[in-house]
Order: C-alpha cells, then sequence, then structure tokens
C-alpha cells in the first residue's frame, strides 16, 4: 500500500474548510448591502456552515491534535491557536447574533457595517490560523513524532470528524 501523503486528508479538510467559509464570508458581506431576505439567507448558510463545519473541525483539533503538540512543541504555542479559536468563535456568534436580529426586524446601517467588519475578519482568521497550523504544527509533529504515530494520530483526527458528521 503506497504511502499517502502525511496529513493529506486533514490537509483536504483545511483546504475544503477555507474555501467555503471564504466564499460563504464574502456572499454575506456582499449581501450586506441588499435585501433582508438575501442578508438573511446567505448568514444562515454561513452559520450552518460554521456551526457543523468549521466549530466541529476546530472541537476535533482541540480534543486530539493540540494535546499531541503541546507535549510536541510546548503550551505556549498551542495557547497561541487555541487563542485563534476562540476568536472564530467569538466571530461566529456575531454572525449569529445578526441572524437573529434579522429574523426580529433588521439590521440598521452601522449593525450592517459591524457584521461587514466581522464577516472579513472571519474570513482572514480563518485563513491565517490553518496557515498556522499548516506550517508550524504540522512540520513539528513531523519531527517530533515517528510515522506510525503521526498515522494513528491522523486516522484519529479523520475518526472522529467522520462520527461528527454521521451525528448530524
Amino acid at each position: 500500500e503506497a504511502m499517502s501523503h502525511p496529513w493529506a486528508s486533514f490537509l483536504e479538510g483545511h483546504a475544503s474548510l477555507r474555501t467555503a467559509v471564504a466564499t460563504a464570508c464574502r456572499s454575506a458581506a456582499d449581501s450586506a448591502a441588499l435585501d433582508e431576505s438575501s442578508l438573511r439567507r446567505e448568514l444562515g448558510e454561513l452559520h450552518r456552515l460554521l456551526s457543523h463545519g468549521l466549530l466541529r473541525h476546530m472541537d476535533v483539533e482541540d480534543r486530539v491534535l493540540y494535546p499531541v503538540l503541546a507535549r510536541a512543541e510546548g503550551q505556549m504555542s498551542v495557547d497561541l491557536l487555541a487563542m485563534d479559536h476562540r476568536a472564530i468563535s467569538e466571530l461566529e456568534r456575531d454572525v449569529a447574533v445578526a441572524e437573529h436580529a434579522l429574523s426580529d426586524g433588521g439590521l440598521d446601517p452601522e449593525q450592517r457595517r459591524r457584521l461587514v467588519r466581522s464577516l472579513h475578519g472571519l474570513e482572514m482568521l480563518v485563513d491565517l490560523h490553518m496557515t498556522k497550523e499548516e506550517q508550524i504544527c504540522l512540520p513539528a509533529l513531523d519531527r517530533e513524532l515517528d510515522a506510525a504515530i503521526r498515522q494513528d494520530l491522523e486516522d484519529s483526527l479523520d475518526t472522529l470528524e467522520m462520527a461528527e458528521q454521521l451525528a448530524e
């Protein structure tokens, strides 16, 4: 059996989430200038993607990847990545709050501007965070872990992600 590229499925998951989040954030930001029903629809799509996709992915990283990374690289690098996760969660809450406000009667121009800033921030932060994981964490884990342990780690990340998807 040919050795797959280390972290192949993890990187594929990142790539598809990164693209989906960027697209959904841009669509929602563009629709902030449009009527409320378009904006509500775009925010609903984005919110589903964040809660079922991105937040679950981050939760799996917190539970499976970060403890191993903390042993390999020290707690500080994990704390920095965990700060990104918290910031992303806060931006996700901004999206949820705006979506809720739209159902309750709308957003004033200032709330729309704030929402657009949150959407741009979310897109940039997700991209930057994933880049850090790919360029700093994975090489660190490659240095520290032998191939068998790395494969186990990747398999448990995959298994957990699949289990979470099936549970939907």
